[in-house]
């Protein structure tokens, strides 16, 4: 099934539709910007809860953890990421992303090396819009969801770089 993942970019509340090819609202993502909890959420299109991601607030390293409606549990580990790389293993799955994570153009297989999704980024959009191909649709609740947490993960690390790019230049002003 391809569907489309559309951010709304200026809003207090980070919001990701998720669209079928005719336009149809299959999953909706939505979380605060600016939260103590960092919890996000997926839901179907009726608004019904898929999975709960949260990042672990206090640790070493970052921690996001995918909890779907039916108890499973899965941890991401960003320490896994390496953004030198072009491959993010996911453990807990035996999965593993290749391709252009930053780009949003990669490659989600299963431990047999089976095609589960793959994605692209529309870079002529006024939105922050990628295409997801989800092959296993069997599995498509928990791809969506680790999906949802890669961008997740991605984008606090973009926050984060953007901060420091900002301090820097704020320090060699003075």
């Amino acid at each position: 099934m391809k569907l489309k993942m559309k951010a709304k970019i200026a809003s207090i509340h980070n919001k990701i539709s998720i669209t079928d090819e005719e336009g149809g609202l299959v999953y909706q993502v939505h979380s605060k910007v600016f939260s103590l909890h960092n919890v996000t959420y997926l839901t179907d299109g009726e608004g019904e809860e898929i999975a709960v991601i949260t990042r672990k607030p206090v640790s070493m390293h970052d921690v996001h953890t995918i909890q779907l409606v039916d108890g499973t549990e899965i941890e991401l580990r960003t320490e896994l990421l390496h953004l030198t790389r072009d491959v993010l293993d996911i453990e807990a799955l035996d999965w593993q992303l290749t391709g252009n994570l930053l780009q949003h153009d990669y490659q989600l297989k299963d431990d047999q090396g089976q095609l589960l999704a793959q994605t692209h980024r529309k870079w002529l959009s006024l939105h922050d819009t990628y295409e997801v191909d989800v092959v296993d649709e069997e599995r498509m609740d928990l791809i969506v969801a680790v999906l949802v947490a890669l961008d997740k993960i991605m984008a606090d690390r973009q926050l984060v770089a953007n901060a420091s790019d900002d301090a820097a230049r704020i320090s060699k002003q003075n």
